[in-house]
């Protein structure tokens, strides 16, 4: 373990396969072997280092405790390394490499990276279990030995780490949020993405999440230290600035957002839902009870549900626009055990399902198109084929062929339609050749 040591306190800034203890016990002829070929880079700096270091490692040798009361003396030190942009890199062979260069022992320079890492393993022991040796080892693709290494740079950097043994056996180590909660204010970056997030719900129209992703972005920025709230709100619209798609414009269905959220809490229950409904053949609308399953996103949102008066057997869909009222009942229902609404999903090519027309669906676009279609996934179980003339042949199940028209419109003569000739009659007839661009 390297620290970097401040006035009031010492952060790990690097995490390798060597101790803080050995890294004091170096001799003075290894770190000369660092002054030898960093030298030319930085002749002036090196000096000042080299006086600094010999002092450092000097007081390394009278113990750990020695080193911690000479905090300053370490941080001027490593102020000079930061402030050059140098890296030390810690192994059997101690060596500095300064601009990248890898040519000293052919040993890359150490990086961050490590010390990411250590911050990483931190937040992932913040769970309520904490953090095993299997889980270091899946989560940063390590052997056993390293993940041991891992822990026990935790228990050193974060002395707050508890260590027990679970109900299954395993030993599992766990650090208290409030030991790490200094270290993680979120980046700019993060803020933007949780923002555009929040936007594309609205979007879509799935006011219930939307609402509650915003009250957690309320609680994300009321835990961000003052000090640092201005400058992450100037990098913050600078990068919305440049996001423009997060106010997307374009056609959307009409929203209510009292029924947004009756929809998602009914379906969160799950609880029976009552909803005051007019289908395209209903010629006013009616209350009826419904136990929702799931909501299917498309240009148009579909409610899956069951009738509680037609127990028929059937999943029937409610466009959500039409829904004037939602109100979500007391009684809890069992969601059945045989439906899954991903699966379920992939029975259609948009929101729309019709058993009637569910099977095999082939397109072939073009050998000008077929470049711009490879980069779409029309369906998530596509079997794509390219032909000897360059074309592209897209097979997949689905239904909803008035929602697949719609789509290869935009296409125009650059697609084909193969099968079903249903689909086929309906596209074919308006096909053209003047759209000035592929979609």
């Amino acid at each position: 373990m390297m620290a970097m040591c401040r006035s009031n306190d010492c952060s790990v800034i690097a995490y390798h396969e060597v101790s803080i203890e050995r890294l004091f016990q170096l001799e003075k002829r290894r770190f000369a072997h660092v002054l030898e070929h960093a030298g030319p880079a930085l002749p002036g700096e090196i000096a000042n280092l080299g006086a600094t270091m010999t002092t450092i490692l000097s007081v390394g040798h009278q113990g750990i405790d020695g080193l911690m009361r000479n905090r300053a003396l370490l941080h001027a030190g490593f102020g000079v390394v930061r402030k050059h942009l140098i890296v030390l890199s810690l192994d059997d062979d101690l060596c500095l490499n300064h601009g990248g260069d890898r040519n000293c022992h052919g040993g890359a320079s150490m990086s961050f990276a490590k010390a990411v890492d250590l911050l990483r393993l931190a937040m992932m022991a913040t769970s309520r279990q904490g953090v095993c040796l299997s889980d270091v080892e899946a989560e940063f693709g390590g052997v056993r030995r390293t993940a041991q290494r891992m822990i026990a740079a935790l228990e050193e950097a974060f002395p707050a780490t508890e260590h027990y043994v679970g109900d299954d056996g395993r030993h599992y180590w766990r650090l208290p949020s409030r030991a790490v909660a200094p270290l993680l204010t979120p980046s700019a970056e993060e803020l933007v993405s949780l923002k555009s997030a929040i936007s594309e719900l609205e979007r879509v129209d799935m006011n219930g999440e939307a609402i509650q992703l915003r009250s957690l972005e309320r609680k994300v920025r009321a835990l961000i230290p003052s000090d640092r709230t201005l400058r992450l709100a100037t990098d913050e619209e600078a990068l919305l600035e440049a996001m423009g798609f997060a106010a997307r414009p374009g056609p959307r269905p009409s929203m209510n957002e009292a029924v947004d959220l009756a929809i998602s809490e009914a379906i969160k229950g799950p609880f029976e839902l009552k909803i005051h409904y007019q289908g395209r053949g209903d010629a006013k609308p009616t209350w009826r009870t419904i136990e929702p399953l799931g909501l299917l996103l498309g240009s148009r949102r579909y409610l899956v549900g069951i009738d509680t008066a037609k127990r028929d057997g059937r999943y029937r869909h409610y466009r959500v626009e039409d829904i004037m009222e939602a109100q979500v009942q007391a009684k809890i229902f069992a969601y059945p055990d045989d439906f899954d609404l991903r699966e379920y999903a992939t029975r259609a090519f948009g929101s729309y399902h019709h058993e009637a027309e569910y099977g095999e669906v082939v397109w072939r676009f073009s050998p000008e198109a077929a470049d711009r279609a490879a980069r779409f996934q029309f369906h998530p179980r596509q079997e794509i084929e390219h032909l000897d003339d360059g074309a592209m042949l897209v097979r997949f199940k689905a239904s909803g062929h008035l929602e697949m028209s719609w789509h290869l419109y935009a296409w125009g003569d650059s697609v084909e339609v193969i099968s079903p000739s249903g689909l086929a009659a309906m596209v074919h007839p308006y096909r053209r050749s003047d759209f000035a661009a592929l979609p």
